[in-house]
């Protein structure tokens, strides 16, 4: 599409939603549906967090412990249907620990996470505050490296001197065609109605998207290599779709040599894939992934690619891992056990680690499935961590009549709350889709539009409190 169209489109879209569309969530159901999801993480203390909704604009205050849970608490908010923007105000408080103790968590958070350790960023820590500086080749490493070091318990504020240093120069011409490319296939975003430029290496998005989280996924792809810097301010988020913006019927159009082009065109504006010897199949929309990698982040990366990429309909990954220096067992645990130790979140939980030839198994009290999936996936970047069995939460109970009527009452309760995770979504059309739920076990039946709708109707359920999910959802 050309760029003169494109504006055209825009300009009649933003006309159309000015005066037809509104907003079907009120500011007070907004505001209850925060505090309602905020309340689900307790790990994330939002007691002293306080809300306020205007025109679909959030305003957040109050104090937090962490840098990173001041982050999460904003990401939760942001992926409220309905939510246009989100005013910030919240002040990081740490718990006081020594600079020299902080200092040591990052070094050994940075040494158990492969992707990070091979970059070039140093550190120094004065109070609460850490400084960063040192070069990387894109934002997303650098990305990475600031959230690994918001986790670190007694980090309030990072300040980032990490400069960016590409391999090659690019022209305009090249990152416009990249971001382009990115946008338009990815399956979420209305790339109808987003207008891309690019002036001495500075990319200018503007238009519209219809939420928050698909603005900063636009944003994300902006950052392709060569850029210097991303300006979303005239990217306005708006109601656009009842089913949000799915591309469903144009995900039926494509063919599969374009879904393998696009794939491996992504691939190449990754740095956790960029240059790995990585492969791509493709047979009527299914995907199968072939290579061998270092390291599972790789792996992770390469499947979010293809499942986020507009025509596919199911992804299978080949691609074998392998390290260069394993771990035995012994260190293994001793390494998660510190990871819980300098955890903000996991912190003083008391979870039991076991390792045999590289498959561990955790026990313990739960956190919420965000959380659980983080720990799990920093257990399978280990090297020599095979596999992770999550035991978090497993308890034997008796059958009893009074359990057997308290897990119905709860089971009722469950299915209320997926189905408020599902309504809030601005990911899915929660009127496609049914919940059952009995012993803590979530069915969802129903039609989804892509992959990435089916992923995040299966988040949501286990957002809302399931044990386990059965996917019958059909594509």
């Amino acid at each position: 599409m050309s760029k003169k169209n494109k504006m055209k489109n825009i300009v009649i879209g933003i006309m159309l939603l000015s005066s037809l569309s509104i907003w079907s969530q009120s500011d007070l159901e907004i505001e209850e549906a925060i505090d309602y999801e905020l309340q689900l993480y307790p790990e994330y203390d939002a007691n002293n967090v306080k809300i306020r909704v205007n025109d679909h604009r959030v305003n957040v205050s109050g104090l937090v412990d962490n840098l990173y849970k001041k982050n999460r608490i904003i990401t939760l908010i942001a992926h409220i249907k309905g939510v246009k923007a989100v005013d910030d105000q919240i002040d990081v408080v740490a718990i006081p620990k020594k600079e020299s103790e902080i200092s040591l968590s990052i070094q050994k958070a940075v040494a158990d996470n492969p992707s990070v350790d091979r970059f070039d960023i140093h550190w120094k820590v004065n109070k609460d505050t850490v400084f960063m500086e040192g070069t990387v080749h894109s934002r997303a490493e650098k990305e990475e490296f600031k959230e690994l070091i918001s986790t670190i318990s007694g980090v309030a504020h990072i300040v980032d001197d990490v400069s960016i240093k590409y391999l090659s120069y690019r022209s305009d011409n090249q990152i416009l065609a990249d971001v382009l490319a990115l946008i338009e296939n990815d399956i979420i975003l209305p790339d109808n109605l987003i207008d891309v430029s690019v002036e001495q290496g500075v990319v200018y998005l503007s238009g519209m998207v219809g939420s928050i989280p698909e603005k900063r996924r636009a944003f994300q792809h902006a950052w392709v290599m060569g850029v210097q810097d991303v300006n979303d301010d005239h990217l306005i988020v708006e109601r656009i779709l009842d089913k949000g913006t799915l591309k469903n019927n144009a995900a039926q159009d494509v063919l599969d040599w374009e879904i393998k082009e696009h794939i491996e065109n992504a691939f190449e504006q990754n740095p956790f894939t960029m240059g790995r010897n990585l492969s791509v199949g493709v047979d009527h929309g299914k995907v199968t992934l072939y290579g061998r990698v270092m390291g599972n982040r790789s792996q992770e990366e390469a499947l979010k690619i293809a499942k986020n990429t507009l025509g596919v309909r199911e992804v299978e990954s080949a691609i074998l891992v392998t390290w260069a220096n394993p771990l035995i067992d012994e260190n293994i645990e001793k390494r998660i056990k510190e990871k819980l130790y300098y955890d903000s979140v996991w912190q003083d939980r008391k979870i039991e680690v076991n390792s045999v030839n590289g498959m561990v198994v955790l026990k313990g009290k739960p956190l919420g499935n965000f959380e659980t999936k983080r720990l799990e996936n920093y257990v399978l970047n280990l090297p020599g961590v095979k596999e992770v069995r999550n035991q978090l939460g497993l308890e034997q109970h008796t059958q009893s009549e009074a359990y057997l009527q308290a897990t119905r009452q709860a089971d009722e309760e469950l299915k209320n709350d997926i189905e408020s995770q599902l309504f809030w979504s601005p990911f899915v059309d929660s009127d496609d889709i049914t919940v059952e739920v009995k012993s803590g076990v979530a069915t969802v039946k129903g039609e989804v539009s892509s992959l990435f709708e089916q992923d995040a109707v299966i988040e949501n359920c286990y957002e809302g409190g399931a044990i386990s999910v059965i996917n019958e959802l059909s594509l």
